[in-house]
């Protein structure tokens, strides 16, 4: 279907994301995203039209519109497999992320998410078929997230910040030592690490922890902290890498635990986390001040 003499295809995947993306919703609700990864991989369109639409909340939308659009496109890398992960993305789109992540015509929020996006995918997506141009996108980035319009960020309170802090280098240290423990006990190329539970476990503890500690480097500017959580965040990298490794040199995969290729869903909430005395600990960090947002108004001195 075709509108307003648009020569480009309009399916059930423009008509999903403009469910998905709508203001009203709270900027970190996924629902919906299972079904729209279905009609996203129907078609051999599916990705480009994905992609196009999603580019256009970015440059049209409001601030909510804006931000919910670049979490649903980290969902469809995470979720909707290889098909998508290596043809969604072209250079309109590459190019409006970037400004979503430095142009001071954007909304602080959407800025900061865009910038943790292009460091996550720069860590974790650099080496994945399609997407190389977007991981690419964190050479050009500025060193530290550029002044916010007006309006000066106030310095994050390190004294509130510091049991945090400590919280998550504890459970991130735990979680990378799990991983790299479990995995040296198995051979690949007899048992699928993907088919492991307490293998899974581990990764998915892994991948929690990433996240706000590439948020706390970008936002931190304490020497001592700094270091820690550098040092941590390579361990955390490693274990993950060594994941990846073990499971490309397995013999036999299985449809249900992917690869990270894009094609590997990982859910946070499934079941296999309950088992994990680090999910708990990082439960509670994501909580107390809340640790995934370091530019928090909790996390400022006033």
């Amino acid at each position: 279907m075709l509108l307003f003499g648009d020569s480009k295809p309009v399916t059930a995947v423009t008509t999903y994301i403009d469910k998905m993306t709508v203001g009203s919703r709270n900027d970190n609700d996924l629902s919906g995203i299972v079904e729209l990864t279905e009609v996203v991989g129907l078609t051999s369109t599916g990705p480009k039209e994905a992609a196009r639409t999603l580019r256009k909340k970015l440059k049209y939308g409001e601030r909510s519109e804006q931000i919910r659009a670049l979490l649903v496109l980290q969902a469809l890398i995470e979720n909707a497999g290889s098909h998508f992960v290596e043809n969604f993305s072209d250079e309109k789109l590459e190019q409006r992320i970037f400004l979503c992540a430095t142009s001071p015509a954007y909304p602080k929020e959407v800025r900061i998410r865009a910038y943790s996006l292009i460091k996550l995918w720069h860590s974790e997506y650099s080496k994945v078929r399609g997407m190389e141009n977007l991981s690419g996108l964190a050479k050009k980035l500025p060193s530290k997230m550029p002044p916010m319009g007006n309006r000066q960020q106030q310095p994050i309170n390190m004294k509130r910040l510091a049991p945090v802090l400590e919280r998550l280098i504890v459970s991130s240290n735990m979680a990378a030592t799990n991983l790299s423990n479990t995995l040296a006990q198995i051979n690949p190329h007899r048992e699928d690490p993907a088919r492991n539970k307490q293998i899974m476990m581990y990764y998915v503890d892994c991948k929690r922890c990433h996240r706000p500690l590439l948020r706390y480097i970008e936002a931190i500017q304490d020497e001592m902290w700094l270091a820690n959580l550098l040092k941590t965040n390579d361990e955390i990298v490693q274990a993950i890498d060594s994941y990846k490794e073990k499971t490309s040199h397995s013999e036999h995969q299985d449809d249900d635990f992917e690869s990270d290729s894009g094609s590997h869903p990982i859910d946070d909430s499934a079941s296999y986390l309950s088992g994990s005395d680090v999910s708990d600990t990082i439960s509670q960090t994501e909580e107390d001040l809340d640790a995934n947002n370091p530019f928090s108004d909790l996390n400022r001195t006033d």
